[in-house]
């Protein structure tokens, strides 16, 4: 199933959106097309909570990137 994915750039906002099943992890290096080349500096999960505890899920997950 793919995770919704927004990329935050530092001191600018959000940089773009996408839908993979892959999340970066803090460290490594992303391409982003027509962007280039950013380093993770941060990952934040946003889940679900407003259901019973068996029941939330991942809504979306957010990325901080710099410029590598």
């Amino acid at each position: 199933m793919d995770t919704e994915i927004v990329v935050f750039l530092q001191d600018f906002g959000s940089l773009v959106g996408y839908k993979s099943n892959i999340v970066p992890r803090v460290g490594e290096k992303i391409k982003l097309s027509h962007f280039g080349l950013f380093k993770v500096t941060e990952v934040a999960y946003y889940i679900s909570d407003d259901s019973s505890l068996l029941d939330n899920h991942l809504m979306y997950v957010t990325i901080m990137v710099e410029r590598s």
